[in-house]
C-alpha cells in the first residue's frame, strides 16, 4: 500500500494513518498551502486510496506523549512515507 498522495514539491506535509477496528485503513494528510494548510482524507479500496473529503485550514498542531504544541511555521513536522 503506498501513499495516499505523492508530492513532488518542497511543500511542508505530514500523514497520518490507521485501521480501525473492522474497517477498512484510512489517512489524513495535512500540507502546507501558502499562508495556511490543506487537510484531506482517504480511505483504501483494497486497490487506491480514495480520497473522501478535502478542506482548507488556517492552523495546524502537532502533539505527542512527549513533545509539545508544534508550530507548524517554525518546524518540520514531519515527511510524507511511501510504506505503510
Amino acid at each position: 500500500m503506498t501513499s495516499p498522495r505523492r508530492d513532488s514539491t518542497d511543500r511542508e506535509r505530514f500523514d497520518v494513518r490507521w485501521t480501525p477496528e473492522g474497517g477498512v485503513p484510512r489517512a489524513v494528510i495535512f500540507e502546507s498551502r501558502d499562508s495556511d494548510w490543506v487537510r484531506a482524507t482517504f480511505e483504501w479500496s483494497g486497490e487506491r486510496w480514495r480520497e473522501l473529503e478535502r478542506e482548507r485550514v488556517t492552523e495546524v498542531g502537532c502533539f505527542g506523549d512527549r513533545c509539545e504544541f508544534v508550530d507548524p511555521d517554525s518546524t518540520h513536522l514531519a515527511g510524507g512515507s511511501d510504506d505503510g
